[in-house]
């Protein structure tokens, strides 16, 4: 008997009709997932389906209200304007690889049945550096899409490859028959990148015509920066003291 991997809990009777699905879990500085949460947030995004899977590991998570619960992907719904728009997030990737396509699988499903066409992933563009302009990457299921990254300032990708759910989020959308987008921001991957966050979701703005405040994530940029300049400020001064530790040390060689 083959095993199931994804069960899906409906919160709501029906998922109400949308156009758009954006969807990402934990990556590299938490870009994607940092974008869809604070949609999910300044949306006033309604809980309508979750996904369970016994990939997850044998753990539970407690709230800070002292309730209990499963980890699970989610499946939200809410308005931005003139859009309606589902949202799909999870507490982590997961390491079966049967169960990463067959969640995601699930969730396609449910916004296909709400009349989904356009599906986005929004992840991460690694650089291992500091980023000095913080671009936006993408990539998409059709060739004539790759024109309107291009009309929205985003850079068309011309190789690599995009690792993990939020590669299969978007990719899988066109064995639905839906449009598939990736949108990835630039970062450094080694810090939970708020900045990078913030133009993700301007270039998805000008792509999908999905808008919200970004006053959050600005405030969550800051703090970042601020405890990483601290931290800098820290290894330097380790730095200074280890070297003012061994006298006899040369700062060169000949």
């Amino acid at each position: 008997m083959r095993r199931v991997y994804a069960v899906v809990r409906r919160i709501a009777k029906e998922i109400p009709r949308a156009e758009i699905l954006v969807g990402a879990v934990p990556g590299a500085g938490q870009v994607g997932k940092l974008a869809v949460d604070h949609l999910i947030l300044e949306l006033r995004a309604d809980l309508v389906a979750e996904i369970y899977t016994p990939a997850f590991p044998p753990q539970i998570y407690i709230q800070s209200d002292g309730v209990a619960y499963l980890p699970r992907f989610q499946l939200y719904h809410a308005r931005a304007g003139s859009k309606s728009v589902l949202l799909f997030t999870g507490p982590a990737q997961l390491d079966n690889v049967e169960a990463s396509y067959e969640v995601i699988d699930a969730a396609l499903e449910l916004a296909k049945e709400a009349g989904v066409a356009e599906v986005y992933s929004l992840a991460a563009y690694i650089l291992g550096r500091e980023p000095t302009e913080r671009a936006v990457h993408g990539t998409a299921t059709r060739p004539e899409l790759l024109e309107r990254l291009r009309l929205a300032g985003v850079k068309t990708m011309d190789g690599g490859e995009i690792n993990g759910m939020n590669g299969l989020i978007f990719a899988m959308a066109a064995l639905k028959d839906m449009d598939g987008i990736c949108l990835l921001g630039e970062t450094a991957g080694y810090y939970m990148d708020a900045l990078s966050s913030k133009e993700v979701l301007k270039s998805l703005a000008k792509l999908s015509g999905i808008e919200v405040d970004y006053s959050r994530l600005d405030a969550l940029a800051a703090e970042t920066e601020k405890a990483i300049k601290a931290m800098m400020e820290e290894l330097s001064k380790k730095e200074e003291e280890s070297r003012e530790t061994r006298p006899g040390r040369m700062d060169y060689i000949s």
